[in-house]
């Protein structure tokens, strides 16, 4: 016969307070985990949560750590201890290995990177696979026990041709299935990425700046692309006030010549008639007023 509890009674309250522990529990586990510590130890006893920590972990983060524990709902039924073997002074060798770990566990993607310290010093050789992992691993070394002071020795991807940059950056946004963006256009240039077009929401624009920023090869992010209902903003003004001079220019034709503008920054992309119409078109443009600086991308008509 199935045995059934009713609220108030020794046994429910019993079920409910194991019930709060393990989920609290949870929450531990998941907050270390963020906070990279390692070596640590939880387990449940008598409903509470017996939490040792490592005798590596500095004072300084130890401190910031039992902070952000006690701020989690239920601490109360925490309990922490420091690990009751010999405390000891980390090798430089130790140090390496522990940055080995955390960078395969957190950043397994980064295999051509590697940390070499010495007196505490920690510095940071090989090729990340954007600007953006580059930052995580740097955070993760100045993370690591020990760390005294990181030193960063690591180089970016050889740079792609700009054409070769903006078609990944295509390509990765396309693959990106959170990403709802149309009318999209994408300009590179020396790793600097500049994107514009129409997003669904503003969960899609900060996606696809996020997303941007891991594609191997990009330096940063000019992200310009709104979202429908949007007021008139600054570039779409410059870029119709471009256009309109264009087209009334005498020494320009401008019916083969698109104009995109992020952040001020103008693209002219297209065709021309011929060498001095690029040049003329590009003199009237950058000397335009709220144009920070013009890249042509037009080719002479043959």
């Amino acid at each position: 016969m199935e045995k059934k509890f009713t609220r108030g009674s020794p046994n429910a309250d019993k079920v409910e307070a194991t019930k709060t522990a393990q989920s609290l529990l949870k929450k531990l586990n998941t907050l270390l985990e963020k906070r990279k510590i390692v070596d640590y130890s939880v387990k449940l006893q008598k409903n509470k949560v017996l939490l040792v920590l490592p005798t590596m972990l500095e004072e300084g983060k130890r401190e910031k750590l039992v902070q952000a524990i006690m701020e989690l709902q239920g601490s109360d039924n925490i309990k922490i201890q420091d690990n009751k073997g010999p405390a000891r002074l980390l090798s430089d060798e130790d140090i390496e290995d522990q940055f080995r770990i955390s960078l395969q566990k957190y950043i397994p993607k980064e295999t051509k990177v590697s940390g070499s310290v010495r007196d505490g010093v920690m510095t940071v050789y090989g090729t990340t696979t954007s600007a953006y992992a580059r930052e995580a691993i740097l955070d993760l070394a100045k993370e690591t026990p020990g760390v005294k002071k990181v030193a960063d020795q690591t180089r970016l991807p050889m740079a792609k041709s700009d054409i070769d940059l903006a078609n990944s950056v295509m390509l990765e946004l396309g693959n990106e299935a959170g990403i709802s963006v149309y009318h999209l256009q994408v300009m590179a240039r020396g790793g600097n990425v500049f994107v514009t077009g129409n997003a669904k929401d503003d969960k899609s624009v900060k996606l696809a700046t996020d997303v941007i920023s891991k594609v191997s090869g990009v330096k940063s992010v000019e992200n310009a692309i709104r979202i429908p209902g949007e007021t008139i903003t600054t570039d779409d003004k410059l870029r119709d006030k471009i256009f309109d001079s264009l087209i009334r220019s005498s020494s320009v034709r401008a019916r083969d010549i698109k104009v995109a503008v992020v952040h001020g920054n103008v693209f002219l992309r297209g065709y021309a008639a011929s060498t001095k119409e690029i040049i003329a078109a590009e003199s009237m443009v950058s000397s335009m007023p709220g144009v920070k600086k013009v890249y042509m991308e037009l080719e002479p008509r043959l």
